[in-house]
């Protein structure tokens, strides 16, 4: 009689607990949509959860204290979680000012960056004519330049459509002119989803410096190492994100990255010589606007390498800056040529007309293309 007693009261109780979900569920006050990243912070203890995708976490089973942060939203207070299904969080409308925080999931705020660009933005080359600009100096001089007007046709094919260019006839080695651009790696360049896509890949560790919010965006600062496929692990000395609320759009990213001096031997086909190669410095930034549809796109990019390059015993500093901007005054005239993805984008100099154009360029780069113009 005891032994079917106690079986029934376990049965009473597998089934209270049954019947009570061990998820919460976290949303926006305002329109009822789940909420990603929101912090569950433990003040008495060390079992701090986050939202997943679905807006969920596991219910936490103890009575203590606990913060719900979410940057753009006002924090909650809770003690006990036992008749709490749904949570809901106010958005935070007024400007604030630099605040700390505990464990902000910046890779959640990348993988949202591109899967709402993957949604909105079906190829992810921008249709609007932009001026791609590359520079590369040897030991402080101008060797080679040129500027090139591309444009996105509409199945997302890239279009050259006119060249400035001129490189340095009298150099003792080509591979002081700065070295080509990749078409492929141009393309990749260009989408608005790139320079998160290459975070996530090559970003080994990080620290979330620094957070600020205010009505319109989140910035973030951070620091860490990257580590990719050419170079050992190099240190990431400042990074800088900002996205746009109330959607997370990310419309700016930039980062400079230090690795240690090591130099990479390789050999040139294309200029048939025996080099060695070793990064001192780089730079990258992208910054991104809306649409009419109100969706991201590329305004523009810099990238700017420092190496030093090594041809027998001959060490060169080397400066390449590449450039694209959009919303110019472009010629619309112009002829515009089929970029080749697999050849490289100074192999198509040739084909595409000069365009004589005068954008952003310096005295110095004037005189440069006059001195030195031509598309061989």
């Amino acid at each position: 009689m005891v032994n079917a007693i106690l079986v029934a009261f376990c049965f009473l109780c597998w089934t209270d607990v049954q019947g009570q979900s061990n998820k919460v569920h976290i949303l926006n006050a305002a329109d009822s949509a789940s909420l990603v990243g929101v912090h569950i912070l433990d003040l008495k203890g060390d079992l701090n959860r986050v939202s997943n995708e679905d807006g969920l976490i596991d219910r936490p089973q103890k009575k203590g204290r606990w913060k719900v942060s979410h940057i753009g939203y006002q924090s909650q207070f809770i003690n006990e979680w036992e008749d709490i299904d749904s949570l809901f969080l106010q958005a935070r409308r007024f400007e604030l000012e630099t605040v700390e925080v505990y464990g902000f999931d910046l890779i959640d705020y990348l993988k949202q960056s591109i899967s709402k660009t993957r949604t909105a933005n079906q190829g992810q080359l921008s249709s609007d004519p932009m001026l791609l600009r590359k520079r590369a100096t040897t030991n402080g001089k101008i060797t080679q330049l040129y500027q090139i007007q591309i444009q996105a046709n509409e199945n997302k094919e890239l279009l050259l459509c006119g060249i400035d260019y001129a490189a340095e006839s009298d150099l003792k080695t080509s591979l002081k002119a700065g070295g080509y651009i990749e078409s492929d790696y141009l393309l990749d360049q260009l989408k608005v989803n790139y320079p998160a896509t290459y975070l996530l890949k090559y970003l080994v560790r990080h620290e979330v410096t620094e957070v600020k919010v205010d009505s319109e965006t989140v910035n973030i600062s951070f620091k860490g190492s990257l580590s990719d496929s050419m170079q050992a692990e190099m240190e990431l000395e400042e990074g800088k994100l900002v996205f746009g609320l109330p959607d997370r759009q990310l419309m700016h990213l930039e980062w400079v990255s230090r690795p240690k001096i090591r130099f990479r031997s390789d050999y040139s086909k294309r200029y048939k010589k025996r080099y060695s190669l070793a990064i001192r410095r780089n730079y990258n930034a992208w910054d991104f606007d809306r649409n009419q549809a109100g969706h991201q796109r590329l305004k523009e990019f810099n990238t700017s390498v420092n190496l030093l390059v090594r041809v027998k015993k001959d060490i060169d500093e080397v400066v390449l800056n590449n450039q694209v901007i959009g919303g110019l005054p472009l010629n619309s005239s112009l002829k515009c040529q089929k970029m080749d993805p697999g050849k490289a984008l100074i192999d198509q100099l040739n084909e595409v007309s000069p365009s004589h154009s005068n954008f952003l360029l310096s005295e110095a780069e004037k005189k440069f293309l006059i001195n030195n113009g031509n598309v061989n």
